[in-house]
């Protein structure tokens, strides 16, 4: 019984990356610039600038995962 749980236990881990690194392989998919989604379509190019670099969108993908 131990080692069924210990073993469930190492598993989870795994999968809990998968479906991490599942999710946001599709939210970055999604066509749309999450910032301009946001801030909406009438936002300046200035602030579009600022908000992906203080939410850290500007950044390489496997920085922002």
């Amino acid at each position: 019984m131990t080692r069924h749980i210990a073993r469930r236990i190492v598993l989870l881990f795994p999968t809990l990356f998968g479906i991490s690194l599942l999710t946001f392989v599709l939210l970055r998919l999604i066509p749309g610039d999450p910032a301009q989604v946001m801030l909406g379509e009438r936002a300046a190019a200035d602030q579009v600038a600022r908000f992906r670099a203080a939410r850290g969108l500007d950044d390489p993908l496997p920085i922002q995962y």
